[in-house]
């Protein structure tokens, strides 16, 4: 157990027993981890007590504090936004998030004659409708673009004209713009079924898809069958994820937390821009909307930075998922 100062005891003694987000230093001043929690007292004090359950990472941690600090919110979901922040600004060390940003992967379509889908890691155009993500790691990225290649026919290659021929288009993976078996304007087709499916339109994925299904099952190729039948599921949920995104872009988003009392959060432009503890009036609620209204979406901002706080709020609706609802607006 770490033998704590008098003066971080005092510190901790005095913490608040409310919402929000601590930042934990080490002796040189640097932030080592950085936390949320309903209740900043109990959740700080915990690093403290001996317990022989507590995971490896977390006993060395404990002994490297040398100094707290806390920054109180609202609601817990604010304290989300400012946690997730503050980590991406300071990247501290004993934060698992730390590891998974720096390692983030997108896709980008090219805007070619012949477009194609390439994984990166900081995509040189930040701002723009052709990038998706954030993808945990390069593996997912790589599966999401195989799985949108071999669905709608793209090509694989990716110099800026397709000269190299392979042997994709025989084997029924891709259009052949290389060889000529495809025009400008068709190609063109499917990439915008392409775009779609990225953007979270499930529809012309799942029809293809269920065709390949069909064709394989009717040929006896049952393994085939089944591996396009488990990227069909794999694009239901895929799909789901991304049409949030693509709506926090592009939307307005209501948040319902159902909590006594209840908890209403509206995001304009990526960012929260108004709480209220109890549900307004609908008069209320329709004045205010009407203002957002004239605000346009601002492409300005840093576009990558709005993908992956669409993302952090997803996965907050989704864990708790029978407790909140939302919905979005144009």
């Amino acid at each position: 157990m770490k033998i704590i100062t008098q003066e971080l005891y005092t510190k901790l003694k005095s913490l608040p027993e409310t919402c929000g987000v601590y930042l934990l230093y080490d002796d040189s001043g640097s932030i080592i981890y950085v936390g949320k929690s309903i209740n900043l007292k109990k959740r700080v004090m915990s690093y403290f007590r001996k317990n022989s359950d507590s995971m490896k990472k977390t006993q060395i941690l404990s002994k490297n504090i040398q100094n707290i600090k806390v920054q109180i919110t609202d609601t817990e979901l604010q304290a989300l936004i400012l946690e997730d922040e503050l980590i991406k600004k300071h990247l501290p060390e004993y934060n698992i998030k730390q590891k998974e940003y720096k390692e983030y992967q997108y896709l980008t379509v090219s805007d070619d004659e012949f477009p194609y889908i390439f994984s990166e890691h900081t995509p040189a155009h930040k701002i723009g409708h052709r990038i998706f993500g954030p993808f945990k790691d390069s593996f997912l990225a790589d599966k999401i673009k195989d799985i949108v290649c071999e669905t709608f026919l793209l090509r694989h290659c990716t110099t800026k004209v397709p000269k190299n021929k392979c042997i994709r288009h025989d084997i029924g993976q891709c259009s052949g713009p290389c060889k000529g078996k495809i025009s400008s304007e068709d190609y063109t087709r499917i990439v915008n079924s392409a775009l779609d499916f990225l953007r979270g339109d499930i529809q012309t994925a799942r029809r293809i898809i269920k065709k390949k299904i069909t064709l394989y099952a009717e040929k006896l190729e049952f393994e085939q069958a089944a591996l396009w039948r488990d990227r069909l599921r794999f694009c239901v949920g895929f799909c789901n994820r991304q049409k949030f995104i693509s709506n926090f872009v592009s939307k307005t988003l209501i948040i319902e937390e159902k909590t006594q009392p209840s908890k209403l959060y509206i995001f304009h432009n990526g960012n929260l821009v108004k709480i209220y503890i109890r549900k307004p009036l609908e008069n209320q609620m329709k004045k205010y909307l009407e203002v957002l209204k004239g605000q346009p979406i601002k492409r300005e901002v840093n576009f990558l930075f709005l993908l992956d706080r669409a993302m952090v709020i997803y996965m907050w609706l989704r864990n708790r998922k029978s407790k909140r609802d939302h919905y979005f607006i144009s």
